[in-house]
């Protein structure tokens, strides 16, 4: 009949006692020197944990590897100062953290302007590091791409909120009023989708993001224009997708003049641009639909 089992109480014998003894003795022989042990890490070695400590399962064998007190069925108790347990890490949503760097970067640029808002200005906006932002980002163009990725947003949202159940020319103008530069909402923007034009070159990936959002707001425009035509607003032989390719580029031009400070960023002068285009294949009913007398005025 074999020893009994001692249930792993050091210095009892039996099978398990001896088996741990001879672990205990292979891990000392094994563990490099470790170095005298100042205060600074007496503080940052924990005692054994005790049944009244929050770590109510005994450690089983006490070992020094590197300095460190452990044990050896791998329960390290780490103690900060003052005897008080470290604080778990606080776990952080990567995305929710990304899209509140660029939503603090739209309203720094609506706020103080494009050139002010700066890699140093949006991290002390956000109270952290410079470097901090790296975490998130690869780089500020990065972080100008979802920019504009985030207007491309924000302008779908407000088209498909402001368009409502309208149709043809109605729909057509309320959807220009959410994408040309008319008012500070779509103003801050014109600055961000320029600035990212402006990378663009360099950054030719990008240019997917600008070709999505281009094509989006071109078949609306084709849309509207076709809902036009059928309801007798425009001639039965409009050109619809020739003019919703024009309509698009006054759109972006548009936003140029106005980063630009040109004339023709006036109101005025934008609708009277868009006027001009369709006013050959409107008919009475859509002149009067359109209501470009009354932005005019």
């Amino acid at each position: 009949m074999g020893a009994p089992d001692d249930g792993g109480v050091p210095g009892a014998r039996g099978r398990r006692g001896r088996r741990l003894r001879r672990l205990h003795r292979l891990v000392r022989a094994r563990s490099p020197p470790h170095p005298p042990l100042t205060p600074a890490r007496a503080r940052a070695c924990s005692p054994l944990p005790t049944p009244h400590s929050p770590l109510r399962r005994e450690c089983i064998i006490p070992a020094r590897v590197h300095g460190i007190r452990c044990t050896l069925a791998g329960l390290v108790h780490f103690r900060g100062r003052g005897g008080q347990n470290r604080s778990v890490p606080k776990i952080i949503d990567r995305d929710a953290r990304r899209r509140e760097i660029v939503q603090t970067y739209l309203a720094l640029v609506a706020r103080e302007s494009m050139e002010a808002a700066t890699t140093r200005r949006l991290a002390q906006e956000l109270g952290m590091a410079t470097g901090g932002l790296w975490h998130y980002f690869a780089n500020f163009d990065e972080v100008i791409a979802q920019a504009f990725a985030l207007v491309v947003e924000r302008t779908t949202a407000r088209i498909q909120e402001h368009v409502g159940e309208s149709t043809g020319l109605v729909a057509l103008t309320r959807m220009l009023e959410q994408i040309h530069p008319l008012d500070k909402t779509t103003q801050d923007e014109a600055l961000v989708v320029v600035n990212f034009w402006g990378r663009v070159t360099a950054q030719r990936h990008h240019t997917v993001r600008e070709a999505f959002a281009e094509r989006l707001w071109q078949e609306e425009y084709r849309a509207h224009l076709d809902q036009a035509v059928g309801d007798g607003e425009l001639r039965p032989e409009t050109p619809t997708e020739a003019l919703a390719d024009a309509l698009l580029v006054i759109a972006l031009g548009q936003q140029v003049t106005f980063v630009l400070h040109a004339p023709l960023a006036q109101a005025q002068a934008q609708w009277r641009t868009v006027q001009t285009l369709l006013e050959p294949w409107m008919t009475p009913q859509g002149r009067e639909r359109a209501g470009f007398t009354q932005r005019l005025g």
